[in-house]
């Protein structure tokens, strides 16, 4: 895991170590109950991206995710001042 502060950002990077979410679908793995081919001989339900997805929506942020070697999922959110 990685964080970063860029500009009035937060940013938090991770990347996997197991299996990688094909590029191709990438544009539906933050659809509630998604769950790529890999991951259906899992336990989850496809719930948790979605999920993630929507939190950082509401707190006027961006997720997203990246595959090449790994799967790298980023979540941008902002800094507020007090």
């Amino acid at each position: 895991m990685v964080t970063e502060k860029s500009g009035n950002r937060v940013v938090v990077s991770v990347s996997n170590d197991g299996l990688v979410i094909p590029g191709d679908e990438l544009p539906f793995i933050f659809g509630r109950l998604y769950q790529c081919g890999s991951a259906r001989l899992g336990n989850g339900n496809g719930i948790g991206l979605a999920i993630v997805r929507e939190l950082t929506t509401a707190m006027s942020g961006e997720v997203t995710a990246q595959s090449g070697e790994k799967t790298t999922f980023r979540v941008a959110l902002p800094l507020w001042n007090r």
